[in-house]
């Protein structure tokens, strides 16, 4: 699972790319097989919108885990100053501990079933597709978990930037410095539609050159002070106060953010129901994750002047 990425190359390699599509598809034209291959191609159903893609896993170190035992992990040694040694005397003793924290596991399942009928009557690969949705179900639920983690991280933390109006680069680099004051690179800024709209607004005294190209090109803001911009349609508004406000989250480097193990990665299993007439698939995942450092995360709270 992944997030789709702003495309950065330059205007004579997108146009080389172009072209060399353009002769393929000339080529195919010519040929009965390439005829077939552009037919099974456009073989697909007709979308309302785009598939989601999960984002949440590039926010915490996501790594399998292979240990049969139960899942923990081992903080790291506390600071100490250093103790200044007495002519007469002997220095104070620092014992180090360090602690072990126990992760709970949880299990996600999905159940699709299709009726034998929908295999012969769809244009399209309904099986096939069948799978991918139920692949995108557990990208959604995984990054719904892993988002509200996030916001109650901030929360946690105290470190909340809370506006009346639209999204503001001077909110970001306060939340940016927030991080930074705990010696933590801030690496990813999540943020709903909402924010991309703020970005579209900002006048040429708040933004770069080089950046307002980019939004103004794609729409969107891809890279800001060496942290990825990540888009999700997921973030919704809450209630603060009275009011109706978006967030927009700026989180350190995963490794000290939070701890995503998977004991077991998506796995489609075959559960038909011939009795029924039903084709059918199981999905299955079983993992446990941690945001195990609140410092890492800061929010800003908005309110996007949509009209």
């Amino acid at each position: 699972m992944e997030v789709t990425t702003i495309n950065k190359k330059d205007p004579q390699t997108l146009q080389r790319e172009i072209m060399k599509k353009e002769a393929a598809l000339e080529l195919a034209f010519k040929t009965q097989v390439g005829l077939q291959k552009l037919a099974q191609a456009l073989a697909s159903p007709v979308r309302k919108h785009l598939d989601y893609r999960g984002i949440g896993r590039r926010l915490f170190v996501t790594e399998p885990y292979v240990d049969p035992g139960p899942m923990y992990y081992d903080a790291d040694i506390a600071e100490f100053d250093a103790v200044k040694i007495g002519r007469d005397g002997t220095s104070r003793m620092v014992v180090v501990r360090a602690t072990r924290t126990i992760v709970p596991e949880f299990e996600l399942a999905v159940r699709v079933k299709i009726p034998f009928a929908e295999v012969r009557t769809r244009k399209y690969k309904v099986v096939e597709r069948a799978k991918e949705r139920l692949k995108q179900s557990f990208a959604i639920r995984e990054d719904l978990l892993i988002f509200s983690l996030v916001h109650e991280a901030a929360a946690l933390s105290g470190q909340v930037v809370d506006l009346t109006g639209d999204l503001t680069k001077e909110a970001l680099a306060y939340c940016f410095w927030q991080i930074e004051n705990r010696r933590i690179i801030p690496v990813n800024v999540l943020i709903p539609p909402a924010a991309a709209f703020c970005f579209r607004n900002w006048e040429r005294d708040q933004i770069e050159e080089t950046a307002r190209i980019e939004i103004r090109r794609t729409g969107y803001l891809g890279v800001l002070w060496g942290a990825n911009f990540l888009v999700s349609q997921l973030i919704k508004p809450f209630q603060v106060g009275e009011a109706m406000k978006y967030p927009a989250y700026v989180l350190g480097d995963p490794q000290f953010t939070g701890w995503y193990a998977i004991r077991a990665d998506v796995e489609v299993i075959p559960a038909d129901t011939p009795d029924l007439l039903l084709l059918g698939f199981v999905g299955y995942l079983q993992a446990g994750m941690i945001l195990h450092n609140v410092w890492s995360v800061a929010r800003v709270n908005f309110v996007p002047m949509l009209g």
